[in-house]
């Protein structure tokens, strides 16, 4: 079960981690169709509406709407004991040990690093998984001049590790935008293409006529001759909204 050390919530004490963990398990309750919270650390509109709306639909009690330690909110919001995540049925004990770790120390959701994954992977999270058009390969699917010129090995050596040692790999790669990746968005961007981390959904990633665009050409959803980063991100998103359901999240 997530924890938190202070109240949560408007007026409430508000410390960042508290926040941070408030946030992750609030997008396991937000409408399919509605934009995901920030896990930033920070009370904002979005976040404070987040809970009044949780209060009224899953805490049938006339409270003020604050997340409080050990309280009957908080453990709604978990929805049950353990510590659940996205995709986690999927994964060992050992893996999901370790991802929790590091999603805390790079100020992430791991919820939001679970579904860039399953993506990535098609949701075997296997290391060793290859795309057979590029030759990316494992986890995050690195490419062999990422392998090379980041971790100091090569892809073939990546696809001989095992889950839990690649994630090392998958820390150090995401290190260098440590709290810098609130979004779902932004977490997929540090995946696909780190420029674009902090730029917007609206960001346009890739236009018709270049040999990048040629090779995405599906994730321009609306056909407009633009793969923006909302596009990009909208089937990381599937896996998110899947990865939390009852069929998957543990």
């Amino acid at each position: 079960m997530a924890q938190i050390a202070a109240p949560v919530g408007v007026g409430a004490a508000n410390a960042p981690d508290d926040v941070r963990a408030v946030q992750m398990l609030l997008n396991r309750f937000q409408p399919h169709t509605a934009p995901l919270l920030s896990v930033d650390g920070i009370m904002d509109p979005p976040t404070a509406a987040a809970i009044g709306a949780f209060f009224i639909s899953h805490v049938p009690l006339p409270l003020a709407p604050v997340i409080a330690p050990a309280s009957a909110a908080l453990r709604a919001l978990n929805g049950g004991p353990g510590d659940r995540i996205a995709w986690g049925l999927s994964v060992d004990a050992g893996f999901k040990s370790r991802v929790i770790t590091i999603a805390f120390e790079l100020v992430i959701s791991v919820d939001f690093l679970m579904a860039a994954m399953a993506f990535e992977t098609g949701e075997t999270f296997s290391p060793s998984v290859r795309n057979p058009a590029s030759g990316a390969t494992g986890l995050i699917q690195f490419t062999e001049y990422t392998a090379e010129h980041e971790l100091g090995t090569h892809t073939a050596q990546l696809a001989k590790m095992t889950a839990i040692g690649q994630l090392s790999d998958v820390y150090r790669h995401f290190r260098p935008y440590r709290g810098k990746l609130p979004t779902l968005d932004d977490v997929y961007m540090a995946v696909l293409f780190p420029s674009a981390i902090g730029k917007g959904a609206d960001h346009i990633l890739f236009s018709r006529g270049s040999p990048e665009y040629s090779q995405n050409a599906g994730l321009d959803l609306n056909k407009d001759g633009a793969v923006t980063v909302g596009e990009a991100t909208a089937v990381v998103r599937r896996k998110y909204n899947l990865g939390v359901t009852g069929a998957h999240l543990g």
